[in-house]
């Protein structure tokens, strides 16, 4: 939680199959809000608290709601997986991100023609809530084409992913979604872009071990703390693609 900087991300590392190409560092700052109830060290800037607190219940509420109708969608009971993301230290967090304006990072912004505010990536945790801007940028990767397909803003909708940690639990009945935010001609020049993301991640105690789904396990059993630890290291730690090989969570 707390604040970072431009370029303090790298999301592609924590992504096997996404990496190997050539090492982005992600166009944004963002400051994420823990679950005050957990977190009692952070600190929230005077004016945000107000405002972020509130959001962040209001969305984790809608998040295991959703995580509910998963549940029941497989034939689960209700709360199979909601019931392993509160009670106890877990890593949900609400992120509010600013992507700046292109004409105000410079020139090498540009790699190969190429201009990204966020790198090719999968989310980590259960599930992800987005509200976006108008400005846009936003793409998904169609799973059998490749090809990059917008994700338009939509004034009150919200844009829900499927992150790594569920597709582990499902067995790949519900799969992570590659994404990234490009720059849209005519806007992301000038403009900021921003966006209220919630991160929705079960306790950090849970043993994650796929359904029977009457295939294979695609997995074998991965331990959340451990998982996050290693996956917000590989984003996080400079030296993280020399230090790739030691993760052994690479979906």
């Amino acid at each position: 939680f707390g604040y970072a900087a431009v370029g303090a991300e790298k999301a592609d590392i924590a992504n096997l199959s996404l990496t190997g190409k050539r090492e982005f560092t992600d166009l944004m700052e963002s400051f994420q809000v823990a679950d005050p109830a957990f977190a009692h060290d952070q600190t929230i800037p005077p004016g945000l608290g107000d405002s972020l607190v509130p959001l962040y219940y209001q969305q984790q509420k809608i998040g295991l709601e959703l995580l509910e109708l998963c549940a029941e969608s497989l034939n689960l009971s209700k709360d199979y997986f909601s019931k392993d993301h509160t009670g106890r230290r877990h890593r949900t967090v609400l992120r509010v991100t600013r992507y700046p304006a292109l004409s105000s990072v410079g020139e090498d912004v540009v790699l190969e023609g190429e201009v990204t505010r966020i790198s090719p990536h999968r989310d980590l945790g259960t599930l992800t809530l987005l509200h976006q801007d108008d400005q846009g940028g936003l793409e998904v990767q169609d799973p059998k084409s490749n090809e990059w397909v917008p994700v338009p803003p939509q004034e009150g909708a919200l844009v829900i992913n499927v992150g790594n940690l569920l597709m582990r639990w499902t067995n790949q009945e519900f799969r992570s979604s590659v994404h990234r935010v490009v720059p849209v001609p005519g806007k992301s020049v000038d403009n900021d872009r921003f966006s209220v993301i919630m991160f929705l991640n079960p306790c950090d105690d849970v043993n994650i071990t796929p359904i029977n789904t009457g295939r294979p396990s695609a997995y074998e059993t991965a331990n959340v703390g451990e998982y996050m630890d290693c996956k917000l290291t590989q984003i996080f730690d400079p030296s993280a693609r020399d230090d790739k090989g030691d993760c052994i969570y690479d979906d």
